[in-house]
């Protein structure tokens, strides 16, 4: 889990020292004795840890190509303009709920 988010997150300050991983794998490994949690076969942590290296892989490339795309030049009236980003669609107002009780709104 840990190397899922420091993977993720890019954040520097998260990568653990070598104690610092055994004392945190060791904390894991007592509330799963302590609560029967099962530990996955070998099969399955394999299957993980393939997921894990795929997302590893692709991740990053996914994402360079959503940036690449979104940056390609739009044809806005026949001209071409790059965009920075792509611009947010204005959002319309909601119309007003009517009145739970039409009595109270009326002329007395």
């Amino acid at each position: 889990m840990h190397l899922f988010l420091a993977k993720s997150s890019k954040i520097e300050e998260l990568k653990l020292s070598p104690d610092e991983a055994k004392e945190l794998g060791d904390a894991v490994l007592r509330v799963t004795e302590l609560y029967e949690i099962p530990i996955p076969s070998e099969k399955v942590m394999a299957w993980i840890m393939l997921g894990k290296t795929a997302a590893d892989v692709y991740g990053p490339r996914i994402a360079a190509h959503e940036i690449r795309k979104a940056m390609k030049p739009k044809v806005v009236e026949g001209n071409f303009r790059r965009t920075e980003k792509e611009e947010p669609q204005q959002r319309q107002a909601a119309p007003a709920a009517p009145p739970s009780n039409p009595a109270l709104f009326e002329d007395a």
